[in-house]
């Protein structure tokens, strides 16, 4: 990328996920080998260094670090459009969620869209299910996973109170009185936590406990159960609590 930066000074204009890269937004799935960059007609479509794409009419041009890219909320609903449901709505949740931008600013991004373009119903969908309570990728892939598959919407970043005790929830289905969380592992490390990972693991473990107290079911995955075969491993274990298909979207 910075190759590419010093040999099209300012004519560069990062998009989709070279965009998301430098804007410090999550990509999900692989990253492209060229640059991405805004392009025009008349312009070749590759070269050895970049691929042109062409996003909305007029996008809306931000400046990071001396580079120019789109603004967040057209690189999100750009990732959709080029990627993945999975990958927009995690940069969108991360952009919500940060204050980067509005679900306005989405909002005028989606309608700045022109007819007819590449991907403008996986950009709509992403729009639609964006979160500013998402605390993390894993969180989104899991609630996109939910929402393909048809399962009831949960509530997000709950808090309850247990024994005294207050535990915010990633996922909460008020009316079965089931909670799922999000094992992204990470967290049992002693960089994440400053401390010692086994101790890491007893803390959640009576964490699960004094929700199961306060009658909870507590599902959990992990990374890996949410992304492959479409979240099938993760999608068992809400069913074997309970959490299945009802045929309503969100």
């Amino acid at each position: 990328m910075a190759e590419a930066a010093a040999q099209y000074g300012d004519d560069l204009v990062l998009v989709g996920a070279s965009a998301a890269v430098h804007l410090g937004l999550p990509v999900l799935g692989p990253i492209p080998r060229l640059v991405q960059c805004l392009g025009t007609h008349g312009q070749r479509r590759r070269t050895t260094l970049v691929e042109r794409r062409r996003t909305t009419a007029t996008p809306p041009i931000v400046e990071v670090n001396g580079v120019l890219t789109t603004a967040p909320s057209t690189t999100g609903l750009d990732l959709a459009r080029w990627s993945t449901l999975v990958a927009g709505v995690a940069a969108l949740d991360k952009v919500l969620h940060e204050n980067t931008a509005t679900t306005d600013d989405v909002t005028a991004a989606l309608a700045a869209l022109p007819t007819g373009a590449v991907g403008a119903r996986r950009a709509r969908e992403a729009a639609h299910l964006a979160d500013a309570r998402a605390e993390s990728p894993g969180e989104s892939l899991s609630r996109v996973r939910m929402w393909q598959a048809g399962l009831p919407e949960p509530d997000l970043q709950r808090t309850v109170i247990v024994e005294g005790r207050r535990y915010r929830l990633d996922f909460l289905w008020h009316g079965v009185r089931v909670c799922g969380e999000f094992d992204g592992r990470v967290k049992y490390t002693r960089d994440a936590f400053g401390v010692d990972p086994q101790d890491a693991v007893w803390s959640e473990r009576l964490r699960e406990q004094a929700l199961r107290r306060g009658g909870l079911a507590v599902a959990r995955w992990t990374w890996d159960e949410a992304w492959y075969r479409d979240g099938a491993a993760m999608l068992a274990e809400l069913a074997r609590h309970g959490i299945r298909p009802n045929g309503r979207r969100w």
